[in-house]
């Protein structure tokens, strides 16, 4: 080959080497840019409901955890006084069991039994309800129930629990709420 010829040669590749340079700089195409926000608003609709969802869960486990905090200070206030307590600051809970954003605690006691409900302040959220009952026979037994759909999902969407002192003493979830 000639020198014109490879010098012709180095031309044309420097050339094709420049606009390959200049065009890689440009950045991204509108294409692209578009590709890219829709795949990322496909991932964002998967996760979304699923994070909603544990959020959710999170709430259920909480008001559960406070309605048996309450069962506990119910049998111990019963213990101590020979009845159950009738109203939710007779149990001497410390205000971080009952403050909640999400949920009103309210307590019935009589000497057999005493129930306690978690409200929840949004539609969104399920109610729970708690028993306890103290047996003839000096046993007790305490239950939780979830209602089966949230607050707002039907008009009486409500958990309530039957307690029976006994003996022996029962306990069980009415229709429309679940054992938890």
């Amino acid at each position: 080959m000639s020198s014109l010829s490879l010098e012709v040669i180095e031309q044309r590749t420097c050339r094709r080497t420049l606009l390959w340079n200049h065009k890689t700089q440009q950045g991204f195409t509108l294409i692209e840019l578009l590709v890219s926000v829709v795949v990322i608003a496909i991932l964002a609709a998967i996760a979304l409901p699923s994070y909603l969802n544990q959020a959710g869960k999170a709430r259920g486990s909480e008001a559960k955890s406070n309605l048996g905090t309450i069962n506990r200070a119910q049998q111990a206030y019963r213990f101590s006084n020979g009845t159950f307590a009738s109203d939710i600051n007779d149990l001497e809970l410390d205000a971080v069991t009952l403050s909640s954003q999400h949920y009103v605690y309210s307590v019935v006691g009589s000497v057999g039994t005493a129930t306690a409900v978690a409200e929840p302040n949004s539609n969104d959220y399920k109610v729970y309800a708690a028993g306890v009952a103290q047996g003839n026979d000096n046993t007790s037994i305490q239950i939780i129930c979830e209602s089966l759909q949230s607050k707002g999902a039907a008009s009486d969407n409500t958990a309530t629990v039957n307690v029976n002192a006994g003996p022996p003493a029962i306990a069980s979830c009415s229709a429309g709420s679940r054992l938890q």
